[in-house]
């Protein structure tokens, strides 16, 4: 049984080093000195209609992700 454990904490420690190898910089990978564009077929008000429903998409998962972190047990989860 030990050894199915240690098995899946390798794995795991491997998912998340290949997460963390993989992860993107904001700062580096977007030119945040650019104005967003409106795609020209879309109304400019469907258009807040649709980044207002992304944000508080973000907005949410943002407090699910900080619930999760508060209520993991498990180091290796919460750093997953």
């Amino acid at each position: 049984m030990a050894r199915a454990a240690e098995a899946g904490d390798s794995r795991l420690s491997a998912l998340i080093t290949r997460a963390e190898a993989g992860g993107r910089d904001p700062d580096r990978a977007i030119d945040w000195s650019r104005r967003p564009l409106r795609p020209p077929l879309i109304p400019p008000r469907l258009y807040r209609i649709l980044v207002s429903q992304l944000y508080h998409g973000e907005r949410a998962t943002l407090a699910m992700c900080e619930r999760l972190m508060r209520e993991l047990p498990d180091a290796g989860a919460r750093r997953f």
